[in-house]
């Protein structure tokens, strides 16, 4: 329970001040001599009524004045609630100690972990009775395993049963939530101990917002267990989602030597269904990377597996990737027609219709609706096949009834695309104002290049893109071949992003995220008018990469980090042990959910690629960083002190000027005679 305390308690000392209005009015009160009038008696009864009133209004005003006085020296005296830390006294030799000890994923190298468990025994061994201690663990969140009111056999408990997970480093976090809990402490000597492998990127998050508060001080041990020999998967390059299963899928992996050893013969596997499929011999000089690739087919659904170097070494947990590749079976696209016509080469949807028919593999199921359409029937047929599409294409459309816009706005919002193709027959104004909330960006006006700049030409590409990254490989397409004799200029395009651009360095393909979906806007239509690209062997492979780009559905993530929640529904862990919905990702591996509506889905888990970097930042930065100034420690104390104190000054003084002017008021309709 918090008690009353004072911060100056030698002004208490006036309290008796109090007294000196009472010691006034006995000292200057008049002496009443008492006569009898026989021709008063029948008004003695009132006399005396009336002089009791005023006995007790003259007593009231000395109690007023009295108070008044105490509450003057009550006020200098600086009262305050104390919590239990204030409240309690600590003499001069007390002491508090947090220890604050990293458990992530990098302290699962071999070295750094026997380190850690010799340091952590020495820890719990320094343990005392007589020191205030707490027990904080961390990786990407920090725990409290014991507080500073715990009995010292709890804290030695906590660190002899320590283990270490696998979730990622937040050493800057952890650092914070320290200096918070120590801060509160009222001991003579308060000192976090610091037990990491201090990983650099970890630090790097540190902005120098905030230090430890004055007369903490931090010792940092740490962990310099360095990994020698050691071979690991730097990055993977697996598509997350895929339509069709036509074509084999590429599956590619980097591998890196950190040892001091070339090797000649390093095997990487790639496992599906828990099996061994396919396997890679690489050799591997010392300090260099490779990249391993794999070609494999394919099923509808999860495909889930694993990319394992088969080598054993410091740093088993970097020699092993998950992934899970969702297959769709086909894209279903719905292409509206904003203008019909029986000419072919002037129909907007002929050439995009074509080209996504075109083959045997099946990956896209492609209806045309007309887009001019305004009977109820036709809307309506409208509205229920676009609902049911994947994406959906707008050719040269420039307006749509607002049921229809209403069911595109569903498709983005269930995680399909939308691909806008405005032609000459869009009106910028209506475009902008019925697409507003569906499509990157507005539209402006039609720019016609003239003189040098025509025609125009794509100037750039972004083909690290996942959409337009095959374009990047040699003899896949050269846009610089394609001329446009026309193109949109757009408007509000400043939060899309551009992933291709005219020679003049105006956006020619946009993209922009829409609910759970995606939108793109290309700037050029999907027919002859105004280019000669659907005539060109690039259009075909072009449509097909956008379209299946847009058709991977943003639906929950089938890859996570350690430390993320599970998508809903039971998972089955990589122990084969069950845990109920809502948990998060303890471990890497592959589990397996059961989504409430009784579908079953696989996710891989992985380790932060973050802890697999061995850098580490000097002690004495972290020290020098967070250690306060002599004017800031002081400072930090004096705010410390401000925040935990409920202080009563000011109700006292308030208290003093409130009675102080009901006393002046009562003083003035008070008349002793």
């Amino acid at each position: 329970m918090p008690t009353a305390g004072f911060a100056n308690p030698l002004y208490l000392v006036g309290l008796a001040g109090a007294a000196l209005p009472l010691l006034i009015h006995l000292l200057t009160r008049d002496r009443v001599q008492r006569v009898v009038f026989p021709s008063l008696r029948f008004f003695v009864r009132t006399a005396r009524a009336s002089l009791v009133r005023r006995r007790f209004e003259e007593m009231l005003l000395i109690a007023m004045r009295c108070v008044v006085c105490a509450l003057l020296a009550v006020a200098f005296a600086n009262p305050f609630f104390a919590g239990r830390a204030d409240a309690r006294t600590f003499g001069p030799d007390s002491r508090s100690r947090l220890l604050l000890i990293d458990r992530s994923a990098s302290i699962r190298r071999t070295p750094v972990l026997e380190a850690w468990k010799e340091k952590l025994a020495s820890l719990a061994d320094s343990v005392d009775d007589r020191t205030r201690t707490a027990v904080v663990a961390f990786d990407a969140a920090a725990e409290v395993l014991a507080d500073f009111d715990a009995a010292p056999r709890e804290a030695r408990q906590r660190l002899s049963t320590l283990t270490v997970g696998h979730g990622a480093s937040d050493l800057v976090g952890a650092l914070r939530k320290a200096s918070e809990m120590i801060g509160r402490e009222r001991t003579a000597t308060r000192e976090i101990v610091l037990l990491s492998d201090l990983p650099r990127d970890s630090w790097a998050r540190y902005r120098g917002d905030w230090r430890l508060p004055g007369g903490v001080t931090l010792t940092v041990h740490p962990l310099s267990g360095k990994v020698t020999d050691n071979v690991r998967i730097v990055e993977t390059d697996v598509p997350a989602a895929r339509v069709g299963t036509a074509k084999p899928c590429p599956i590619a992996v980097r591998v890196a030597n950190d040892g001091p050893v070339d090797l000649q013969d390093l095997t990487v596997a790639l496992e599906m269904g828990g099996e061994t499929v396919a396997t890679r011999e690489v050799a591997l000089p010392s300090g260099r990377a490779a990249t391993v690739g794999f070609r494999r087919m394919l099923d509808d659904g999860d495909n889930a597996g694993a990319i394992r170097i088969d080598r054993a070494d410091a740093s088993p947990l970097d020699n092993a990737r998950y992934f899970n590749i969702a297959v769709q079976p086909s894209v279903r696209v719905v292409i509206l027609n904003g203008h019909p016509s029986p000419q072919p080469r002037q129909d907007a949807a002929f050439f995009l219709e074509t080209a996504l028919t075109v083959g045997e593999d099946g990956a896209f199921d492609v209806t045309v609706l007309d887009a001019t359409a305004t009977g109820a029937d036709a809307i309506g047929g409208s509205v229920a096949q676009v609902r049911k599409a994947d994406v959906v294409l707008l050719a040269d459309v420039s307006t749509v009834p607002d049921a229809v816009a209403g069911a595109l706005g569903d498709v983005v919002a269930g995680g399909g695309g939308l691909l806008f193709l405005p032609g000459g027959h869009v009106d910028a104004e209506a475009f902008t104002r019925t697409f507003a909330d569906l499509a990157p960006c507005g539209l402006r006006e039609v720019i016609e290049p003239t003189g040098t700049a025509a025609p125009m030409r794509i100037g750039q590409v972004q083909t690290d893109h996942a959409a337009l990254e095959v374009f990047g490989q040699p003899r896949h397409g050269n846009f610089g071949t394609v001329r446009f004799g026309r193109y949109w200029d757009v408007t509000r395009s400043q939060t899309a992003h551009v992933l291709a651009r005219f020679q003049n360095g105006r956006p020619a393909l946009l993209e922009k995220p829409r609910g759970k979906g995606l939108a793109m806007l290309s700037l050029t239509p999907g027919d002859l008018a105004w280019t000669d690209f659907p005539l060109k062997a690039l259009f075909v492979p072009y449509v097909h990469e956008l379209v299946r780009h847009l058709g991977a559905r943003a639906q929950e993530a089938t890859t996570l980090v350690v430390g993320q929640e599970l998508p809903a529904g039971e998972a089955t862990g990589p122990d084969g042990r069950q845990s109920a919905a809502g948990g998060m990702a303890a471990a890497p591996g592959i589990y397996t959910m059961r989504t409430p509506q009784g579908r079953e889905r696989k996710v891989a888990v992985n380790v932060d690629p973050a802890e697999f970097d061995v850098r580490a930042v000097q002690p004495e930065e972290i020290v020098e960083m967070l250690r306060p100034g002599q004017s800031e420690s002081r400072d930090a104390a004096r705010a410390r002190r401000d925040r935990e104190r409920a202080g009563l000054w000011m109700w006292v003084i308030l208290g003093f000027a409130f009675l102080s002017v009901a006393e002046l008021a009562m003083a003035n309709r008070t008349v002793r005679h």
